[in-house]
């Protein structure tokens, strides 16, 4: 006993003795008071005394925690750490499977590797803001035409002329006309893309020059000098000299001075033509402009006011759309102005093919992230033996889980680590056959925030689809001597594997529908015939304006260069046009008619058709046929009656009862009215596209209407592309200055027009071909550890007398029930999804019959090919051997 305890006893006795002293009737009472009092301050001891103790043991705890702690974590740091002991397990284990660790590598790598690339690409081109001040406020204005199919035009000067005067939403609003100069570099000239811009064009997008100045309102005078900038590139071609500032520079034959070069980063391409502009001029408005609606070739953009939306510039645009109808009937009646952000303008053309990459590669991503997570499954279920043994020995839970997520990080590890390497080749791929020309992809590169992307995903990855099968296997279970191969994989494993390589194949079918689709499209596409015959042919394309500005010496140029074109060895016909079918910079003019004999129409409401001017070689060239009358003629020269040849869709739509030839039309046309008879009715052409119909258009002839905008086509005997430097040649020596806009075989042409859908396929394609081999892989996986499982019950069905086939069949129709599973998922999937693709669609329904059916086809077969393996190796089961395992 301890000490206090003692002294409650001896005062205790007292007490007693002194109840023996007092009356009986107090005597109780005053000893049940002392007691009661001894025994309140004997607790009170006890209770203080724990409390001491506890506060103590805390203390101490504390102490020995944080030596606990520092310890734990200098052992980190050393060999004896618990995560070198886990990785060296990780790797030990590898090293005797190399196949499987290179095996789900190389699929992360390929999973990962694509995401990353894919997410470059999007990250510069889409998703990083543009280089401008406030990119929210830039928005792009274009017109729609309802009359010629609604869709989105660039704007006519007249019209950004009165836009600009009447609008109050905007705090500015430029436009820039696309344009080419002259530019003699050694003994050839060359052309450089040019663009003229309106004041205050370069403070609308905030840009500063890196040299120099940029525009004022005085350079845009009629009377003022020749001043122009240039892009960083150009600058560097002229060496690199800041001293280049205040500099001429000889375009198109005349001096002009540079007062400033633009910044690398001055994305200022407005336009669908090739490449950045190299040279930016101040564009001067006159008089004749300002009341041109009939030719839409601006580019207009604008700045919002603070705090204006694009809701209200468009309600304010509308208005005043309806104010030009009126007042501007013949060519504003069905003309409707648009407001949209910049950064989609200029990524028009990119976003479908980057939209079908991105939903493809985070399907792939998917894929093989489950493809990991089965394989993880399928070495864990193998590894049941192991986990039991290594839990009777007192590895606890926790313990066989961080083993199995370090495992899958030195998995993840390795795959991120390929998969740098594999963004690094297919973003330089994409790179390279992506037809975009909107901004400079060279400065794409792999940065740090793609690489830590990489990185995150590889984490990701390995945490999450590591930890369910962590968690699945790390149960303990007893050690069984007698049946772990049955006991490989529990129900709820198989459940999840199954689950798996469904989700595999449905996301698979998924994407070999959207390639089905595609590709569908794609050769509808290529089978569309485009009114005229490409073979053969090609074409050298000048504007002549500046070097013959009239019309005799057009004439001159034009005969001299078309016949030297026909003596050329090789060649069997030349011809020319105004606009050349698919060829990037056309002087496309569309203008009313009126047809002599019939009551004019309202103004606005007047028929329209596209002019164009054209020799007789074109039509032979391009075997255009003659559908009714006669084609255009040598014999229509100068002084000849003024005659035109019209297409089918015209003559259909303003003759139906065929009797178009004879009739008489007028219109305006280089400044001044035209009154033509037709003579003939030619076949319809697709001019800008082959998903686009055929074009209206009304042909007159070059000899009666020279034209500055020339494009020689000729024919060739064999390979036109041998032809190419002899044709440019012989403009060439007709004028050593004349500057050769652009050049290619016509079927070269068509197929730049078809380059956004064939790269948007072949993406689709590699990737959906990726997803189908991955699911394979899945599927091959799960029937693999299946038929080991099953080897017990395989070989007692041998020695009950089973055949070799019915094994077979056994295996097959497993791998065909989750492979039909995962098609039937896959194709409601498809059938939910692709109405989203509808747009990049030519020609086919996105429930294409033929599509779906090619697809079952392909996931069934597929599916067979992974089944056979297995199901080979479980024909060849010993049945002995089995049952003695067994």
């Amino acid at each position: 006993m301890s000490r206090p305890p003692l002294l409650v006893a001896l005062a205790l006795r007292l007490v007693r003795i002194a109840s023996l002293l007092v009356p009986t009737r107090d005597r109780h009472a005053w000893r049940r008071e002392w007691e009661a009092e001894i025994v309140h301050r004997q607790v009170t001891l006890d209770r203080e005394r724990r409390s001491s103790l506890a506060e103590q043991a805390v203390i101490g705890r504390r102490a020995l925690g944080s030596l606990a702690d520092a310890a734990w974590l200098r052992r980190q740091f050393t060999r004896d750490s618990d995560l070198v002991h886990d990785v060296r397990h990780a790797l030990r284990y590898f090293r005797s499977r190399p196949g499987y660790f290179a095996f789900a590598a190389a699929i992360l790598a390929i999973g990962i590797g694509g995401t990353t690339a894919a997410f470059s690409l999007m990250d510069k081109l889409v998703l990083r803001a543009l280089p401008y001040p406030e990119p929210a406020r830039l928005v792009s204005l274009w017109q729609r035409n309802s009359a010629t199919g609604d869709q989105r035009e660039e704007v006519a000067p007249g019209n950004f002329a009165d836009w600009r005067a009447r609008a109050t939403t905007f705090e500015v609003i430029a436009a820039a006309e696309p344009w080419s100069v002259d530019y003699i570099n050694g003994h050839r000239p060359e052309p450089l893309f040019a663009t003229r811009v309106t004041e205050r064009f370069f403070d609308l997008l905030g840009v500063r020059p890196l040299h120099g100045r940029l525009f004022v309102d005085d350079d845009h005078r009629p009377d003022a000098p020749a001043v122009a900038i240039i892009s960083h590139a150009f600058w560097q071609r002229l060496g690199g000299d800041p001293a280049v500032v205040s500099r001429p520079v000889v375009l198109d034959a005349a001096p002009v001075t540079v007062i400033g070069v633009l910044p690398k980063d001055a994305e200022l391409n407005l336009f669908d033509n090739r490449g950045e502009r190299d040279v930016f001029l101040p564009k001067v408005l006159i008089e004749r402009e300002r009341q041109n609606r009939d030719s839409n070739y601006w580019a207009a953009i604008g700045r919002l006011r603070p705090g204006v939306t694009r809701g209200q510039a468009q309600e304010e645009l509308d208005r005043i759309s309806a104010q030009l109808a009126v007042e501007q009937p013949r060519t504003n009646a069905s003309t409707t102005a648009g407001v949209g952000p910049l950064e989609t303008h200029l990524m028009r053309t990119v976003r479908p093919a980057l939209s079908v990459m991105i939903g493809a590669v985070v399907l792939v991503l998917l894929i093989a992230c489950a493809n990991v997570a089965n394989l993880t499954l399928v070495r864990g279920a193998e590894r049941q033996r192991e986990f039991a043994l290594r839990g009777a020995l007192g590895a606890s839970r926790a313990r066989l889980v961080r083993q199995l997520l370090t495992e899958n990080a030195v998995v993840a590890l390795a795959g991120t680590a390929l998969a740098i390497g594999v963004a690094w080749a297919a973003l330089r791929a994409m790179i390279r056959f992506a037809p975009i020309q909107e901004r400079r992809l060279d400065t794409i590169t792999l940065d740090w925030s793609m690489l830590a992307i990489a990185i995150g995903v590889g984490a990701v990855t390995a945490i999450v689809f590591g930890l369910a099968p962590a968690l699945q296997f790390s149960h303990r279970r007893p050690l069984s001597s007698g049946h772990d191969r049955a006991d490989i994989g529990t129900r709820r494993s198989r459940v999840f594997r199954d689950a798996l390589v469904v989700t595999e194949v449905a996301i698979a079918a998924v994407l070999a529908v959207v390639v089905g689709l595609l590709l569908r499209s794609f050769t509808e596409l290529l089978e569309t015939h485009p009114g005229f015959r490409p073979e053969r042919a090609a074409v050298v394309q000048v504007f002549a304006w500046d070097r013959h500005n009239t019309p005799e010496k057009l004439v001159a140029f034009h005969d001299t260069i078309l016949e030297r074109l026909r003596r050329l060895p090789g060649v069997r016909e030349a011809g020319s046009v105004s606009a050349m079918p698919f060829i990037d910079a056309n002087i496309n003019i569309e203008s009313p008619f009126a047809i002599d004999g019939r009551a004019p129409a309202p103004r606005g409401q007047e028929p329209t058709t596209h002019l164009t001017v054209a020799t007789p070689g074109y039509f032979s060239v391009m075997n255009i046929p003659v559908i009714a009358g006669r084609g255009l003629t040598a014999d229509d020269h100068q002084r000849a009656t003024p005659v035109a040849v019209i297409t089918r869709t015209l003559a259909s739509k303003y003759w139906p009862a065929g009797d178009a030839v004879g009739s008489r039309i007028s219109f305006r046309f280089s400044g001044r009215v035209r009154n033509l008879e037709i003579v003939g009715v030619v076949g319809e052409v697709r001019h800008d596209a082959l998903e686009l119909p055929p074009r209206d258009e009304l042909f007159m002839p070059y000899a009666q209407v020279p034209f500055g905008s020339i494009s020689f086509v000729f024919e060739s005997d064999a390979d036109p592309k041998r032809l190419m430097q002899p044709a440019m040649a012989t403009v060439w020596d007709v004028d050593w200055q004349q500057t050769i806009y652009d050049s290619g075989t016509v079927e070269q042409l068509i197929a730049a027009s078809v380059a956004p859908r064939r790269f948007a396929l072949v993406l689709s394609g590699v990737f959906g071909s990726l997803a189908l081999l991955l699911a394979a892989m899945g599927i091959y996986a799960v029937m693999t550890v299946s038929t080991r499982q099953r080897t017990r019950e395989i070989g007692v069905r041998l020695a009950l007398g089973a055949s070799s086939g019915e094994i077979a069949r056994l295996v097959l129709a497993r791998g065909l029930v989750l492979g039909a599973i995962g098609l039937a998922a896959g194709l409601a999937g498809a059938l939910i999804t692709t109405p989203l693709l509808q747009r990049h669609l030519f020609a086919v329904t996105p429930g294409d019959p033929l599509t779906l059916v090619a697809v079952a086809l392909i996931v069934v077969v597929m599916t067979m090919i992974a089944c056979y393996v297995p199901a080979r190796r479980a024909m060849r089961v010993d049945p002995l051997m089995a049952l003695r395992e067994g």
